[in-house]
This record gives C-alpha cells, structure tokens and sequence, in this order.
C-alpha cells in the first residue's frame, strides 16, 4: 500500500486534501426546506446522527407505490435501493438498515402529485 502523498504540511506539497462535508442535519434541513418551498409534504421519520448519519428516503409516489433512496451529501444526489418494492417491502428494508445502523435519517417525501420527481433529485 502506498502512503505516498500522505504526509503532513500544507495541500500541494505532498499532503492529502482534506474535503469539507455537509453534516447530515444540514443535508436534510435543506432538503425539507427545498421541498417545502415546493409545496410537497415531507416528513422525518427518525432523526439520526447530526453529523454523521446516513439519510435515506422513502418516497410514496402518484399509485402509492413505495421507493427507498439513499442520499450522497457529497453532490446532493440519490440512489435508488435495488430490488425494493411495496410499501411492506421498503419498511423491512428501513428495518434492515437501522439494525445495521442505529443512527441512519429517514425522511418520508408523500409525492401522489408527481411534483418531487419535477424538482430533480438534488438539493
């Protein structure tokens, strides 16, 4: 394994770059504002680590079908849980994440009127 790089000092002589990160509560409070801005109901279902926790949503959409998406803070977008479907389905998936997980975010977006897939999935 190669340490090359990763000494101390200032970036560019031979330290690695040290990347600022959205904490989680910062993430979902801009998420809930953007989609309050939007008029879309959304809801936090279990408030997790602030810092640290990883935040996932659950999105009913217009046929009441039930999606999972797990966000990245690091450029605001989601990626959709494989293999999830249905409401019961998608609960013992959450289920499954918290037991591995205890301090992971879970956001409920109600989108029966089809309008969060409009605001494009980033923040």
């Amino acid at each position: 394994m190669s340490t090359a790089g990763a000494g101390p000092g200032p970036a560019g002589c031979g330290a690695r770059a040290l990347t600022a990160r959205v904490t989680s509560s910062l993430f979902v409070q801009a998420f809930l504002r953007r989609l309050d801005i939007a008029a879309v109901p959304a809801y936090v279902l279990q408030r997790g680590d602030a810092d640290a926790g990883v935040v996932w949503l659950r999105v009913v959409g217009p046929q009441a079908e039930v999606r999972i998406l797990q966000a990245s803070r690091d450029d605001g977008t989601w990626s959709a849980a494989g293999g999830v479907r249905g409401e019961e389905e998608a609960d013992r998936y959450l289920e499954r994440q918290q037991s591995y997980d205890p301090d992971l975010w879970v956001i409920e977006v109600d989108d029966r009127a089809g309008r969060w897939a409009r605001l494009g999935s980033g923040i």
